[in-house]
């Protein structure tokens, strides 16, 4: 039997957490309510752009959901990705609404090439099910927890915003297994002028 692929993020992921951890003053905290391994990654992070297993991120947003709830851990990763990783993303984004449209289908219709440079063994899909709404599919070999998932929650936040959509991300619905998980996505259509 072959080895389940593990799920990669770059390690600028994990440095922003750090980051808003510290900034917010639950670094301390946090780092007491993680595991051995993840208390040691902490303590000396991955370079920016190396792939690194999500573990840690998930242990630390694991830990962020249990002492200060869920929409913490969802607020983490929105801002991590918009201060850490969207500066990265941010140029392609723009470029893929100028030829496509500026509309939220186009950020998530594209999510595989602008989660590229930041993730790896994780595939995205995007069902367009109304011209104000759509469903963000992704899944990957490794199990993974709620953690994982509410933090796609916090990006796709922030790809409603990067569309310039005033909207909302429904709470995941994960498959049992933890491998794929459907995220439903609404906004208010652009009136037209």
């Amino acid at each position: 039997m072959s080895e389940l692929k593990p799920r990669l993020i770059t390690g600028a992921i994990l440095r922003g957490q750090m980051k808003r951890l510290r900034a917010l003053g639950w670094l301390d905290d946090v780092s007491a309510n993680v595991s051995e391994a993840t208390r040691n990654v902490m303590a000396k992070p991955p370079i920016s752009l190396a792939k690194v297993p999500a573990y840690p991120t998930d242990d630390v947003a694991r830990a962020v959901m249990e002492l200060h709830g869920r929409e913490a851990a969802r607020d983490l990763s929105y801002h991590v990705n918009r201060d850490n990783t969207g500066p990265l993303v941010v140029p392609l984004v723009r470029s893929l609404l100028h030829m496509f449209g500026s509309t939220p289908h186009t950020v998530f219709g594209n999510l595989a090439t602008l989660s590229a440079q930041m993730t790896r063994n994780i595939d995205f899909a995007y069902e367009k099910r109304g011209p104000d709404h759509g469903a963000v599919i992704i899944s990957h070999e490794e199990p993974a927890g709620a953690p994982w998932f509410i933090g796609w929650e916090g990006v796709f936040v922030l790809g409603l915003e990067l569309a310039s959509a005033k909207g909302e991300v429904w709470p995941f619905e994960a498959d049992p297994d933890g491998k794929r998980a459907v995220f439903r996505v609404r906004w208010e259509e652009k009136k037209k002028n």
